[in-house]
């Protein structure tokens, strides 16, 4: 007899509402890495929707992280090796992307920004609509 499941950690799945019952997909905000598309879709699939740009209120992007991961990747040029973390501003706001990825994903995209905090942010849509996401 086989052992009960047992369910991946609670870092690695969608926080509680944030998944669309009807589509089975949850919202991401990028301000970093996640802002190009294909860095997006290289994580997320190529199953990525509702790709559009907003703000975040309260944040600020700030350049204060090395990546080690990039260094061995080879992604970083000469002494260009910062990374941006979202830091709670009073007063800032943080221009974004926001786009939609299914839930099945969530744990690709957990795993690939496990050194940063994920956060569910309220973010308004360039345009006009508004909403909630992870960030990260």
């Amino acid at each position: 007899m086989l052992p009960p499941a047992v369910p991946p950690p609670a870092w690695l799945q969608p926080p509680a509402g944030l998944v669309n019952p009807s589509t089975g997909r949850f919202t991401l905000v990028g301000y970093g890495s996640l802002v190009s598309e294909s860095s997006a879709a290289a994580t997320m699939g190529p199953s990525i929707s509702k790709w559009r740009t907003g703000r975040v209120e309260g944040y600020a992007r700030v350049f204060n992280l090395v990546s080690i991961i990039n260094i061995a990747r080879n992604f970083t040029d000469g002494d260009r090796m910062a990374t941006c973390t979202a830091v709670s501003t009073p007063g800032a706001h943080l221009e974004v992307c926001i786009f939609d990825a299914p839930a099945e994903r969530y744990e690709d995209f957990a795993r690939r920004e496990a050194r940063l905090q994920h956060q569910v942010v309220d973010f308004t849509e360039d345009g006009g609509g508004a909403g909630r996401g992870i960030m990260c």
